[in-house]
C-alpha cells in the first residue's frame, strides 16, 4: 500500500546511525512492515474461518 511504500521511499541512506547502530527511518520502516504483515496475516486467518456458504458469490469453488 501507499502507507507502507511511503515509509520505504523516505529512508535516507546517508542518515546517521542511532545509539543502537540502526538507521532510525529504516528501522521505523521495518517495524511498520511487521505491523502491516501482522494485520495481513490476521485478516487471512479471519477470512479462512468464514464458512463458504456465508461468502455468497465469492464462495464459488
Amino acid at each position: 500500500t501507499l502507507w507502507y511504500a511511503q515509509s520505504v521511499w523516505s529512508i535516507d541512506p546517508n542518515e546517521p546511525f542511532d545509539q543502537n547502530g540502526r538507521m532510525p527511518k529504516a528501522a521505523r520502516s521495518f517495524f511498520r512492515s511487521l505491523y502491516y504483515l501482522g494485520w495481513m496475516f490476521l485478516s487471512f486467518v479471519i477470512t479462512a474461518f468464514i464458512p463458504v456458504e456465508r461468502l455468497g458469490p465469492l464462495g464459488l469453488v
